[in-house]
This record gives C-alpha cells, structure tokens and sequence, in this order.
C-alpha cells in the first residue's frame, strides 16, 4: 500500500521483505554511531535494536530514503523487536549467537532485579541475609549495575526499603486498572477529569492478526477515537480480540503458562492493545514526584521499574499485565499483601493513584510535559548531561539548595527541562492546595513547602 502527502510516499509494508533486512543493520550502525547512553556497552546495543524498531514502523532514519521525486517513508506496521535482532545477527554474527540468546540475556536483566527484590524483601520481614546481593547497592549477582544502568555502578544505598518503595508504586504507573482507578477517584472525589490514555500488554497470533487484516500498529490504536469519529474503522473489544484468537486469553491457558508466560516465539508475539484514547503519563514527572515524597533513592527504583517495561519488549515469555505490573504483585505478595506493603514500606493504595494524577499529561498543556523512554532518560547530551541527571539536580536544588538545572531537551518531543520543571511545579502546588498530598507524610515535607513560597 501507497500513500502520497506532498513530495513525501509512504509504502506501507505488511511483513517483512529483503529491504527491511537491508535498512536494519545501517539503522543499528547509525544508532550506535550518533547516540551514547550512560549505560554498559551492551545495554547500549540491545536498547539501539529497540530503537531500530521504533524507526521500522513509523518510517524513519534509515527507512526514510531520499529518492528523486521526494521522500519516501518505508513502515513495517507488523514488524517485532524480534525481527529487528534477527536482521542485526544476520548481519552481524558476533552480535549474539541466536535470537534466543538475546531474549534471555533481557529476561535476565529482569531476573536479576527480582533476585534483588526477592533478598530485599526476605531481609525487611524476616530479616535473612543477603546472599547474592547487597543491600547498599544496585548492583546484580555479578557486579553489574542493575538494569544496565552505569549511574548505579558508583551509587551507594543508604536503605533497599526505599529502593523498594519507588519499584513499587512505579510498577503501577502504567496500569490499565491502576488508571482507570486514578480517573473514578479524582472525577468522583475532586471534580477532576483526567481521561488517561490505556491499554494492555499481552501476547497476540500474529497469523491471525494478519489474516483477519489488521496489523500490530493497529493493536496500538484500537479504542475509539471520539474527538474525530471520521477516523474510527471496523473495532474489536478486548473479548471479541480473544474470541476470535487473535490475542491469548490467559483465563484460559495452562497454569504453567499462566505463570510463566507464552513463549515469545512466533505465531506469538508481544501486543499492545490500546483500551481507551486519552493522554499518558510523564515518566519525568513521575520520578520527580517519587523522588520529592519518598527520597532520591525511590526514584531509582522508579527508574529500575521503568527499564523492566523496556526489557520487557522482547523477552523470554509473554506475560499478561507485563512484568513492571507484576513485580508490583510480586513485592506485594512478599510482604504480605497491602495491609504488609503499608506496614513495611508506608504506602497505600492512595500513594499509587497520587503518583499517577502527578505523572498525568496534562491534556490542555501537553507540550511541556516530557516522557522520556529509558533511552531519552539516559542519553549523552553534548554538554555530557543526561535527562536523568538533570531530573536528580532539580531534586538537589528544591532539596538541598543546589543550584538550578541545566536547561536540557527532554523525551522525544524535545521539551525544554525549565519549561518542564515549571509545569511540574505548578502541579505539585495545585496538589498542595488541594491536600492531595500529605506533607507531613513526604521525605522532604519542608522541601515541599517550597512550592508553595515559591508561588
């Protein structure tokens, strides 16, 4: 399919040809060539064939191709991560020996970051040794920053239980359920229409997909688009998807599969189904809020949860909910249930819906409302800054005097940081006003108060 808009085409590929295996591996060189990360070198390649994929289905860098009559964008609208590794290793062998390989190595990541859950936790309610781990690092049981994250290599702990409490409330942050619980809670207490952008992480046939005409891209934009009905083409609910078997129903699967997931390993791949139009959540937001109620080090846990959704993208098993989600579970299920979770960590159900509304893309300003991706959070500025960086000096500076932050480009949308940071602001003081947010109850409850002098 062809479609022409001024002197730019777009050719809209079904399924992967020799042109795709040809433009991924320049794609991958040209990543890795322009783009650092403050991360360990392999987490830099691995989050590069992520980004790779992001340019496949929407038609850029290398899949935009200069020709005499204009542009042309070339997407692959039913293209997996899997399949960009697949390009990469075939034309780079020592890049891993198999596509197998590469998934374990991210299922690995997060496996590691349960281990570390699993000690922590062991160690806050029965008061078991570490083993494999430390309590004063972030570091998994070979000595490698968790989650690839270089930051973590040199970053001492001064309590897990915070590190606990950010994995936590951040694995929430992108719940269908959790949302849509934030949205009853502030229209129905405060008057206050948030319309949240969601949707569900599941497995999905892609034979089936294919053959009943619709294509993964389509998965990602399936709910309703009431603003402009025009738009709106043959929809599937969520249970006419699975009756029709193009996603698992995982009511109805084996218990082993249940828990572990289906293996990620085609006709299956990883889908996102989108349940309802709406606007998303900052993820810069989000960890500065997590960092200015519960201390910096929530926010790393916050940041932690954030690169499971990533490595989550293409790994071993296809979980229902994702992994972030249900590590959330997890965590809760070692201590105890939620009545342990506020016992042992001080949150309630209450701290998860008030991170999402502070995280919330506010829908009449979004343009000063960034969300970086795992790589925008960690990539080099020229200066040598990074966003995450940035995030943890506007915390120092509200915190302990430090001076302002650099002004930096944030997420994909390029957001001036001050101009985000004064947005944030103003957010954080209507929640003050509003007693949102208990003060007393926050780990810099005078720091707080800032907002509201500063107004």
């Amino acid at each position: 399919m062809t479609r022409k808009k001024h002197n730019h085409e777009t050719v809209i590929h079904k399924s992967i040809d020799d042109l795709f295996f040809d433009m991924i591996p320049k794609d991958y060189e040209r990543f890795i060539k322009e783009v650092k990360l403050a991360t360990t070198p392999r987490q830099n390649e691995l989050l590069a064939a992520q980004s790779c994929h992001g340019h496949a289905m929407n038609g850029d860098k290398e899949f935009a191709v200069l020709d005499t009559g204009g542009m042309i964008h070339h997407k692959y609208l039913n293209s997996t991560i899997s399949d960009v590794y697949e390009a990469i290793i075939r034309a780079f062998p020592k890049y891993a020996p198999d596509l197998r390989s590469v998934k374990k190595e991210r299922h690995l990541l997060i496996k590691e970051l349960k281990q570390w859950i699993h000690e922590s936790t062991d160690n806050l309610i029965k008061n078991k040794e570490y083993k494999k781990y430390s309590p004063r690092r972030l570091l998994d049981s070979h000595g490698e920053p968790l989650m690839g994250i270089e930051l973590f290599r040199h970053t001492s702990i001064g309590d897990p239980r915070s590190v606990l409490t950010g994995i936590y409330l951040g694995s929430y942050m992108d719940s269908e359920y959790w949302r849509e619980q934030t949205e009853d809670y502030f229209k129905n207490i405060h008057g206050i229409d948030l319309n949240m952008h969601r949707g569900l992480c599941t497995a999905g046939h892609l034979d089936h997909i294919v053959e009943s005409g619709m294509t993964l891209s389509d998965l990602t934009h399936l709910a309703e688009d009431t603003r402009h009905p025009e738009r709106n083409q043959k929809k599937y609910t969520l249970e006419s998807l699975k009756e029709k078997y193009l996603i698992i129903d995982f009511e109805k699967v084996s218990s082993d599969e249940k828990k572990r997931g289906v293996e990620n390993k085609k006709p299956y791949v990883q889908v996102y189904v989108e349940l309802n139009k709406g606007y998303g959540s900052s993820d810069d937001a989000a960890f500065n809020f997590t960092s200015l109620m519960y201390g910096m080090e929530a926010g790393f846990g916050l940041i932690l949860i954030d690169a499971v959704d990533t490595a989550d993208k293409c790994s071993l098993f296809i979980r229902e909910k994702g992994e972030d989600e249900l590590l959330g579970d997890f965590i809760a299920k070692q201590l105890g249930g939620k009545g342990g979770v506020e016992s042992h960590l001080g949150i309630t159900d209450q701290d998860i819906l008030n991170l999402i509304f502070a995280a919330a893309i506010d829908s009449e300003h979004p343009n000063v409302w960034p969300s970086c991706s795992q790589r925008r959070f960690l990539e080099y500025s020229p200066t040598g800054n990074y966003a995450l960086l940035n995030h943890m000096d506007n915390i120092k500076h509200i915190c302990e005097n430090g001076p302002f932050p650099e002004d930096i480009r944030l997420s994909i949308k390029q957001i001036p940081s001050n101009k985000f940071y004064n947005a944030f602001g103003e957010r954080i003081t209507e929640m003050l006003e509003d007693e949102l947010i208990d003060i007393e109850k926050a780990h810099y409850p005078e720091n707080l108060k800032y907002f509201l002098r500063k107004k």
